[in-house]
């Protein structure tokens, strides 16, 4: 009578488990080279729209065109794609024929389905192109789509908003701006530069004096996209309302005007050595022969950065030659005037 030991047991366990892995490397295999073919057949699909569709795309540029051909919604993401990169490199006119075009093959209402069912990426696709379609009942839609907890759904809805109401979009925009944490000031910057000086002067401006301490700091830099009177008027404002140094030397930033020179002479005896230094800088750009003797003072600072802002705030005033700054050097008793003098000057090329 037969019986089955341990050993058997085991060597039969590990041909089953032997066995078991062979056939699910084998569906791994194959599911893989299926996705390949897949992808592949994707990407030439792809590229066999592209190549049909650039062509109209340029030509409607141009001329236009005759009825077109509706595009499935599984195609439209490849079509909006294209649209959005055409829309980057033309002007004018140009654009409006692109806008023509979309509308006739359907782009403006596949983009609201793609909103609903579209992944990720083609939300992104449609949420630009309705800033470029320039529907303004869209408007709404990417109100709320900028309120995403999704960075880079928000953004992209900002800047399509600006698209379409650049006054109405900034106003809208900036309690976000103040708001959402994670709008860096690089992502901001474009958004509120594409939607243009008028539509910042009269809006931005006015939200900084309205704003918090908090929030103005916040707001302040992007100041230098508005109108310049519109930017002194808010900075000066904060200027005589602030305490925080921070917010002084934020506001410094913001100031170009000849007309600004008493203030930057007031702050460079300020407590604080980066608003000392930020005065010397502002000093520097608008600043007169009478402002000479108060930048030279400051090359003895006991801060290095306010002396090398004085410095080099001395070397940009345009009626002091290398001649000049080297006398400056020349008459300072002080050894730490005298080396960032001569670090300026070397750098100036002399």
């Amino acid at each position: 009578m037969g019986y089955v030991t341990g050993s058997d047991t085991i060597v039969r366990f590990a041909l089953a488990v032997g066995a078991a892995i062979a056939v699910l490397a084998f569906v791994m295999l194959a599911f893989i080279l299926i996705m390949r073919i897949v992808f592949a057949l994707r990407d030439r699909r792809r590229e066999m729209f592209i190549a049909k569709w650039r062509p109209v795309f340029a030509l409607s540029l141009i001329q236009p065109l005759g009825p077109v051909d509706r595009v499935s919604d599984s195609e439209m993401p490849y079509l909006m794609n294209l649209f959005n990169n055409f829309h980057g490199i033309v002007h004018g006119e140009e654009r409006e024929n692109l806008n023509r075009l979309a509308r006739a093959v359907g782009m403006y209402e596949a983009a609201i389905r793609i909103l609903v069912v579209g992944t990720f990426s083609q939300k992104i696709l449609a949420i630009t192109a309705f800033g470029y379609l320039e529907e303004e009942e869209s408007f709404e839609r990417l109100a709320r789509y900028a309120e995403d907890e999704s960075t880079l759904l928000s953004l992209a809805s900002a800047m399509a908003m600006v698209h379409i109401n650049p006054q109405e979009a900034v106003r809208r925009l900036i309690p976000l701006i103040v708001s959402r944490n994670d709008w860096a000031a690089a992502n901001v910057y474009p958004i509120l530069h594409e939607a243009g000086t008028a539509a910042v002067s009269k809006n931005l401006p006015n939200a900084v004096m309205q704003a918090t301490e908090n929030d103005a700091l916040r707001l302040i830099p992007f100041l230098a996209l508005a109108d310049v009177q519109a930017v002194e008027e808010a900075v000066r404002w904060w200027l005589g309302k602030t305490k925080k140094d921070e917010m002084v030397s934020s506001c410094l930033k913001m100031l170009s005007s000849p007309a600004n020179a008493p203030v930057a002479r007031y702050y460079l005896e300020h407590p604080a050595w980066h608003v000392r230094a930020q005065a010397a800088i502002l000093l520097g750009k608008i600043g007169g022969r009478e402002d000479v003797g108060t930048l030279t003072a400051r090359l003895s600072d006991k801060e290095w950065w306010v002396r090398f802002r004085a410095a080099q705030a001395l070397a940009e005033l345009p009626f002091l030659d290398i001649n000049g700054l080297k006398d400056i050097m020349a008459s300072q008793t002080d050894r730490f005037a005298r080396n960032i003098m001569e670090q300026v000057i070397a750098e100036k090329g002399a």
